[in-house]
């Protein structure tokens, strides 16, 4: 009779002082350089336009922003490869610089051409600095979804930054002192993450990944087995002769050596042995292994499959709408706030814009309750709330009631970026995270262009002339049309959810019970040792 397989060494996980100091660095980089360009509205109608600062026209201003907008979302798309190449030390590092180079260009500018090139180069590496630092969440496997709306919630404060400026002028210091010695103070930032970041991310499970070894070549005919014919899959797995080659990556972390071959199959893609040979558990690894091994590759969970499958799997759609549709909404408050605010004859329009900006800022004070109902009641409701609060949003503000729209607009935007770094790990996994999260925000990058047009279609005149003829333009039109998108947009979630169960009971039929899963996967693999199993349901999503 056999010796049992000894279980799996704990997971040594970082120590608490450390932990604190890995979040709080990366909530300060954040609050930096995060989100810095979503601080607009409080410079957009006073340090720009005025003849004493850049002296840009609003019609220049929207362009800027537009532009900056687009960047700003295509960004992750670019930078999310250099993640998933080149990990997180040097994806933070190169965010950071590209930011504190932007700032110095705008302090050295006079031009609009200038002042828009320093603008794209802020807004452009703002995502990466955010993105790269998304992993220290896995730190503490037990309080991930609140890390990371800790992490993410220091974007929201990054809007306040601009305000800070627009203080700092209004005491007679000129722009470009301002924006140069900000500049250096990102710079130095930047050289910390060269110091003190990991080359790869924590995974799941609070582990760091280790550089993947080199894949060995094989003269085993059966190693590279096409995704075509059923007896030839399963002498793959069944073999007892045959040990597990060290193929170059595991799921351990965001990105070393992926191939983004159609053809590849699933498990020798993606599902690594250890260092020790053995076959990491995660979850659904049973379920994509036994699916494999029969030729049932449809049954394959979406974590599981190649890149081209992922980036048109509906599931990834349904993310890509949802978050489209609500950052839209998000970005065109930042960019036309003070145009509607003057057409609404709003007084004090200074003052409202700066608070404006401050307000969202304040938005963090909800991250940690979007975590709580993140871990506490998922992610299908705590999308629905989201929708709630941009419908809230565009609702107060039609009716003038603009402090408290500010508010909601604060924790629906806070509420969104929070639910998207969240969610799109748990639904896709962390092999593509990068990139995934870049086509997203490519794609609601391109939409956001129109930004500049539609604020030119809705716009009146009452902000050129206070007089009692003037026309408030179509802002309560624009706004409708907004609410309706976030009430829509919030049955995306719902429909993954109803997915997900359908494709758990359809898989219940075909597999049958998780222990008889389990049964079948160790007579699939009679040779490897067993890892101490995970309890969470084989099924699930």
């Amino acid at each position: 009779m056999s010796k049992p397989a000894p279980k799996s060494a704990p997971v040594a996980l970082l120590s608490t002082p450390k932990v604190y100091l890995y979040i709080l660095l990366a909530v300060l980089q954040n609050f930096l350089a995060g989100g810095l360009f979503f601080g607009w509205a409080s410079l957009s109608s006073t340090l720009f336009t005025s003849s004493d600062g850049c002296g840009m026209t609003p019609s220049q201003v929207s362009t800027i922003f537009s532009g900056g907008s687009f960047v700003n979302f295509m960004s992750p798309l670019l930078l999310g490869v250099l993640l998933d190449t080149s990990g997180p030390r040097i994806t933070s590092f190169m965010s950071l610089f590209i930011v504190s180079a932007g700032l110095v260009a705008f302090s050295l500018s006079t031009s609009f051409v200038g002042y828009l090139v320093s603008t794209m180069l802020i807004s452009f590496g703002g995502p990466g600095v955010q993105n790269s630092l998304i992993h220290l969440g896995n730190v503490r496997p037990d309080q991930r979804s609140l890390l990371t709306s800790f992490i993410t919630g220091a974007f929201s404060l990054s809007f306040a930054v601009f305000a800070g400026f627009e203080k700092v002028w209004e005491k007679g210091y000129n722009y470009e002192t301002i924006f140069g010695v900000y500049g250096l103070l990102i710079f130095a930032t930047s050289l910390v993450s060269l110091v003190v970041w990991p080359d790869t991310s924590y995974d799941s499970k609070g582990r760091l990944a280790k550089p993947a070894p080199k894949p060995e070549k094989s003269k085993d005919p059966t190693e590279n087995t096409p995704l075509t014919g059923k007896s030839a899959q399963i002498k793959h797995y069944t073999n007892p002769r045959r040990s597990p080659s060290p193929p170059p990556s595991a799921l351990r972390g965001v990105g070393q050596n992926h191939s983004f071959q159609p053809s590849h199959a699933p498990l020798n893609s993606y599902l690594r042995p250890n260092p020790k040979g053995v076959m990491s558990t995660h979850p659904s690894f049973v379920l994509s292994t036994v699916a494999y091994a029969t030729g049932q590759l449809n049954n394959l969970n979406v974590k599981d499959q190649p890149f081209s499958y992922q980036v048109r799997s509906l599931s990834y759609l349904r993310i890509v709408l949802f978050f489209g549709l609500l950052s839209y909404v998000a970005n065109f408050g930042v960019g036309s706030v003070g145009l509607m605010l003057s057409d609404f004859k709003a007084e004090h329009l200074n003052t409202l814009t700066t608070e404006f900006s401050v307000i969202s800022a304040l938005g963090v004070l909800g991250m940690p309750v979007c975590g709580w109902l993140l871990d506490k009641h998922g992610e299908a409701f705590t999308a629905v709330v989201t929708s709630c609060l941009g419908i809230g949003y565009c609702v107060l503000f039609l009716n003038e009631m603009f402090i408290t729209s500010f508010w909601f607009y604060s924790m629906f935007r806070s509420f969104l970026f929070c639910y998207f770094f969240a969610n799109l790990p748990v639904v896709m996994g962390f092999k593509y995270f990068g990139i995934l999260a870049g086509i997203a925000f490519a794609v609601s990058g391109v939409v956001q262009l129109s930004i500049k047009f539609v604020v030119e279609w809705g716009q009146g005149d009452c902000h050129e002339k206070s007089t009692e003829d003037c026309d408030q333009g179509r802002w309560g039109t624009v706004l409708l049309i907004q609410a309706i998108a976030c009430a829509l947009a919030a049955m995306l979630p719902v429909w993954e959810k109803l997915e997900q169960k359908k494709k758990a009971k359809e898989l219940e039929g075909v597999f049958g019970t998780p222990k008889t899963l389990r049964r079948d996967f160790h007579r699939l693999s009679p040779t490897r040792e067993r890892e101490e199993e995970e309890d969470e349901d084989i099924l699930g999503f």
